[in-house]
């Protein structure tokens, strides 16, 4: 209240809500003019105070109805408890949202129609969503129209399907209705059909004497074709719930076509997306760019990996096993940028679980010798680091079992040579072009078989060159680009034939490449990147049968990847789904040398293996003996 007083002011609270709450806990001594009961329990309110902070009572007691003019006013849809923590928020403006009362008071502010409360209530739903009540929420999304409610639970549900049916309780109790909506879902994320199958069976078995009789629905709610014959023919023969014959009729689709046409409930055999495999490409930030992204090229969807560690900047590398492997590089730790002799691996194939996302750069075995330049090709499940310089020209091949995690020397280089290229052909390998004195180009070619463990000499190329992208496909080697020396990049490229052992020329690349692993095979074409990270990049695939180049028409990615060491493979959807995908502003930060989103990625404690060589000065070492393995 404001009094004016001559030339001053007088200005007092009324503490008007405090004072008729007080009131209101007078009955109707305290100017209590309606009561509201629920559950046998009557509470005195004031019709203005019900009529100011909610448009349903407001509209009742304005509406010249019945209601309007009685003095008892039931409520019966709303519980006892609701409705005195709604008419305390009335009086108080201040409510507790505890878990054992927010479903009472989202019924409650959705039949009183209090929207701001009832939003608060959702954003508190939201927020709780776990694998223990995503189904109860969800009917209460149904029940009460909220409709982000619905769509986030259901998101949840597509998202963690194989962990739901492991732990959730919920899961278990399900109705026949709500496990056929969720099986026939195509969305839900599995890695094979056969998972659901499995979800099936364990939902029927927890009540099998009333349940068995509806497994013949869940059947036919399967992508019967994404199961093989052989797993059918063994389940039915080993699965007591699968011995009645109508299940092979069912299985092996031999229903009459009539029967096809009217029941609408047989699966219309889909392959689920999360199911497919997917080619993908994979990028890695060189220079100070720790930038590693994965790019879905079915989808168009570009997914964050986690960054590169600053002990390990311009990696190579090489796929083996969907293993995203990088190997030496060099470290940003020092000013020097001394080589490092660092293994890593990003395995692909993980899972999410309750703590995250367990995936990052887990360290692995060094190789021996520490050298920069270096070229890396995969062979027959092996890795294979060859040649480099430290002082000179290197010569040593060392070899990476993937499967044992150990490094072995293997037969050196017949001419020690660094910034070379390497490819994996059908029986062999090629060490191709490189320098011996870190200037010039060479036009050696030595081939290595495992089976011999030996080098021996090939053709030389028709053109001299050090950092050159090579691709084997079609069954030839291709060499694209690279420098003639160490200050001139070239454009020219040739191929060359095992079976002829001779070297061909191709038509140039129509600009010039920026790293010596910018040339991908997708789908069994060649694909190359070009241009400069700073300025453009452009994607342009080799047409072998006209012997041109072209551009490619759906290569989607809309940031600048011309500064990225390149690779394809090829992964389960199931697997990419689990990255965080990239935000239109993290591909907008071309200048950001590392993307946001780390948390993603859970680390753990585990031994390390310590990075050799140069790289590290003592103090560094002591100090990442003690980091986690994950990066």
């Amino acid at each position: 209240m404001l009094l004016n007083m001559g030339a001053c002011e007088y200005k007092r609270s009324l503490n008007l809500l405090p004072t008729l709450n007080k009131f209101r806990n007078e009955g109707e001594s305290g100017f209590c003019d309606v009561v509201l009961e629920t559950e046998g329990r009557h509470f005195w309110v004031h019709r203005c105070v019900l009529a100011a902070n909610s448009q349903f009572f407001y509209t009742m007691l304005n509406s010249g109805m019945r209601e309007s003019k009685e003095k008892i006013l039931r409520l019966p849809s709303l519980s006892c408890v609701a409705m005195e923590n709604i008419l305390d928020f009335f009086y108080t403006q201040e409510i507790r949202l505890t878990d054992d009362i927010i479903v009472d008071i989202l019924e409650a502010s959705s039949f009183l129609l209090l929207e701001p409360l009832k939003k608060t209530c959702i954003e508190i739903l939201l927020s709780k969503i776990s694998l223990e009540n995503c189904f109860s929420t969800k009917r209460l999304a149904m029940e009460y129209n909220t409709e982000e409610l619905l769509e986030r639970v259901e998101d949840f549900m597509k998202k963690n399907f194989l962990r739901i049916v492991k732990k959730s309780k919920e899961f278990l109790e399900l109705s026949l209705k709500e496990l056929c909506e969720l099986m026939s879902n195509q969305d839900i994320r599995v890695l094979e059909e056969i998972q659901v199958y499995y979800a099936a069976i364990k939902w029927v078995k927890h009540d099998v004497n009333s349940r068995s009789k509806q497994l013949p629905v869940l059947i036919k709610r399967l992508n019967l074709k994404a199961i093989s014959s052989d797993f059918w023919n063994e389940e039915l023969e080993n699965e007591p719930l699968l011995h009645d014959g109508v299940y092979r009729s069912i299985i092996f689709n031999k229903c009459n076509d009539k029967e096809k046409q009217n029941d609408l409930t047989i699966s219309l055999y889909r392959e689920r997306p999360s199911t497919k495999v997917h080619n993908v490409l994979v990028g890695i930030g060189t220079g100070k760019c720790y930038r590693a992204f994965c790019y879905d090229t079915e989808d168009g969807d570009t997914y964050i990996l986690p960054n590169l560690p600053t002990i390990q900047a311009f990696p190579n590398t090489v796929v083996v096993d969907k293993k995203l492997y990088i190997l030496g590089g060099e470290s940003q730790r020092n000013i020097n940028y001394d080589p490092v002799n660092s293994l890593r691996v990003f395995p692909f194939e993980v899972e999410r679980t309750d703590s995250g996302l367990h995936a990052g750069w887990v360290r692995k075995p060094s190789f021996r010798e520490v050298r920069r330049d270096i070229a890396v090709v995969a062979h027959d499940q092996k890795i294979y680091v060859v040649g480099g310089w430290m002082s000179g020209a290197v010569g040593s091949v060392e070899c990476y079992d993937s499967v044992s995690s150990t490094w072995s020397l293997v037969a050196p280089l017949c001419i020690p040579r660094s910034q070379l290229a390497a490819i994996s052909t059908t029986n062999c390998i090629l060490a191709i072009g490189g320098s011996t004195d870190q200037v010039v180009g060479t036009t050696t070619v030595e081939q290595y078989d495992p089976s011999t463990n030996s080098w021996s000499f090939l053709p030389p190329m028709k053109t001299r060159r050090l950092f050159g992208n090579v691709i084997f496909v079609h069954d030839k080697v291709y060499v694209l680009g690279g420098y003639d020396n160490a200050f001139d990049r070239i454009s020219n490229c040739e191929s060359y034939d095992p079976s002829t052992k001779e070297w061909s020329t191709i038509p140039p690349l129509p600009d010039l490449l920026h790293t010596n692993q910018s040339v991908v095979t997708l789908n069994n074409e060649i694909i190359a990147i070009t241009g400069s990270p700073e300025i453009y990049c452009k994607a342009a695939w080799y047409n072998s049968h006209a012997n041109v180049w072209e551009k490619v028409q759906n290569f989607r990615l809309n940031f600048n990847i011309a500064g990225y060491r390149l690779c394809c493979l090829q992964v389960k959807k199931y697997f990419i789904q689990e990255l965080p995908k990239a935000t239109a502003s993290d591909i907008a930060a071309a200048n950001v040398n590392s993307f946001p989103k780390q948390e993603h990625f859970v680390e753990e404690s585990h031994a390390l293996v310590g990075d050799l060589g140069l790289a590290l000065s003592e103090d560094e070492q002591d100090d990442d003996s003690d980091s986690d393995e994950w990066f």
